[in-house]
């Protein structure tokens, strides 16, 4: 038996003349279009590093929706948090582009997603995010500088991925 998916997995760009919002497709190409907007290359290291990293997690939980076959609008909630069944985490990630079998390498995967609980100098753009977030001081915001060239070429480079 064939399972008919939600239309929010359409590849059309426009249906009767008018632009198509809400499918899985706009919001991945919507990705660049907001880092291009708020001209994200132009940030300073932590603000790029927030913008760049919010970049990556809204893929991931595209990859995570369409491996679950779950309609867009279950994923992209508006003026809500996301459900912690698609809050991207590296396990979680890991199982969804095997699903979907789309190889990503695994070194890079923890740069982005590993959690580093109690990590004294946190290397995953998570941990340092979670701190940025959750732990604002001035003294983590250099963490972003530092990593800042290695982050933001993986970040391409899993954003890139997710536009093919």
């Amino acid at each position: 038996m064939t399972m008919l998916l939600d239309w929010t997995f359409s590849t059309k760009r426009t249906h009767n003349g008018k632009k198509v919002k809400g499918t899985y497709l706009r919001r991945i190409e919507d990705i660049q279009i907001a880092l291009d907007w708020y001209g994200a290359d132009q940030l300073s290291a932590a603000a790029k590093f927030v913008a760049y990293y919010w970049a990556c997690e809204k893929l991931a939980r595209a990859i995570i929706g369409i491996a679950d076959k779950k309609p867009a609008g279950e994923i992209f909630l508006e003026d809500k948090p996301a459900p912690k069944s698609v809050t991207p985490n590296l396990a979680r990630v890991r199982e969804k582009l095997g699903k979907l079998e789309i190889p990503f390498d695994e070194a890079r995967l923890k740069l982005l997603f590993e959690p580093q609980e109690n990590v004294q100098k946190p290397t995953s753009a998570k941990r340092i995010r979670d701190r940025l977030f959750h732990d604002l001081d001035r003294r983590k915001l250099t963490t972003p500088q530092k990593m800042s060239r290695r982050f933001f070429r993986l970040c391409s480079i899993f954003c890139v991925f997710g536009a093919l």
